[in-house]
């Protein structure tokens, strides 16, 4: 399990989208980066199109409640308890440590995918909201 400590308007939960109901005026919503997404995904040992955070605005931080294994991909300069992480990586946390990510003048979103996805209900079968971003003090199942 996860908790958001600092989050912005425009982050949410994102998987490869709900294609197929544009007809009744459903958009396909999912990832703005497919490719890092399931980079990510693929990191951890998910699904390529498991959920997963999509950070847009920073500086976003969240604390892992139990150990766990997490890639952060796209563009975003990444610390886990103030420790620099490589780009684009696979790593382990522990309980209570605080991943941090802040902007990178070289790209405008970030993914992060934490081993077995972000369990929240599915809509038309996607975890990508229709509308609604994190907010601070949330939680999520992974």
């Amino acid at each position: 399990m996860i908790e958001i400590l600092n989050t912005g308007p425009l982050n949410t939960i994102q998987d490869l989208g709900r294609p197929g109901y544009r007809d009744i005026g459903v958009t396909a919503s999912g990832a703005m980066d497919p490719l890092a997404l399931k980079i990510a995904n693929l990191l951890v040992g998910n699904d390529e199109g498991a959920a997963a955070i999509e950070v847009q605005t920073f500086p976003f931080r969240l604390r892992f409640r139990e150990a766990t294994v997490f890639a952060v991909t796209g563009g975003a300069n990444a610390t886990l308890d103030g420790i620099i992480l490589p780009p684009w990586w696979m790593q382990a946390a522990g309980a209570g440590q605080v991943l941090e990510l802040l902007l990178s003048p070289a790209a405008a979103r970030a993914y992060i995918a934490v081993a077995g996805g972000v369990d929240v209900p599915p809509v038309m079968g996607s975890r990508a909201p229709p509308c609604g971003a994190l907010s601070a003090g949330s939680t999520a199942v992974s």
